[in-house]
């Protein structure tokens, strides 16, 4: 079987969800050439899937060096470096990815959590803004938006970013229980129960 051939089983496997199948073929592809960038793409996030993190990270900074206009792996290989526990290292990767694709949300938004991750608060508010003025519909961005802005003690800020998440999406229980959180925080109970009431409507057991 031919190299592209080749390539494509592996593809349908892993997209169908089976990492057994897939893996095989993907290290059969690379035992072939070890520099072929799109099975070692692949592969390296067939083993962040399977939570083989350190593997991962091997594999796609490999994929990095050889391809390092590449945004698909840069942006992976970023998510599995804060996945991993190294937000100054995906810190950074976020930060060359944001220069190469100014207009790309989620390189804001993969910014933020990494700052955050490292106790910068402020400076992750400002990342999630930034994202959101690109992408104002997006919800989950939004909320942990309203997260960092709790971390950071700005809770007027918080309540109308959860507030916000709220009005955009009503089914959301996160939103509220956020909201609710944050409205204790400010002192407004009964406000604060009932968004927590709400959120247990939307999602019974909701903590």
């Amino acid at each position: 079987m031919n190299r592209d051939d080749l390539l494509a089983r592996a593809q349908a496997a892993h997209r169908a969800g089976d990492a057994a199948g897939a893996e095989p073929l993907y290290r059969e592809l690379l035992a072939a050439n070890p520099d072929d960038v799109e099975p070692l793409y692949a592969f390296g996030v067939l083993l962040a899937q399977t939570r083989r993190m350190a593997e991962s990270l091997q594999v796609l900074e490999r994929a990095a060096r050889l391809a390092p206009g590449d945004g698909r792996i840069g942006r992976n290989l970023a998510l599995v470096l804060q996945a991993a526990g190294r937000p100054d290292r995906a810190e950074r990767e976020f930060l060359r990815l944001r220069e190469r694709e100014p207009d790309r949300p989620e390189h804001c938004f993969g910014l933020a959590l990494a700052v955050s991750a490292q106790g910068r608060h402020d400076e992750a508010v400002g990342h999630f803004r930034a994202g959101l003025a690109l992408a104002p519909g997006d919800v989950e961005a939004r909320c942990n938006l309203g997260l960092a802005c709790r971390a950071a003690g700005r809770l007027d800020e918080a309540i109308e970013a959860f507030s916000l998440a709220v009005a955009q999406a009503p089914a959301m229980a996160k939103a509220h229980g956020n909201l609710g959180g944050a409205l204790f925080a400010a002192g407004r109970w009964a406000e604060a129960a009932a968004a927590w009431e709400r959120a247990l409507e939307l999602e019974p057991g909701h903590a």
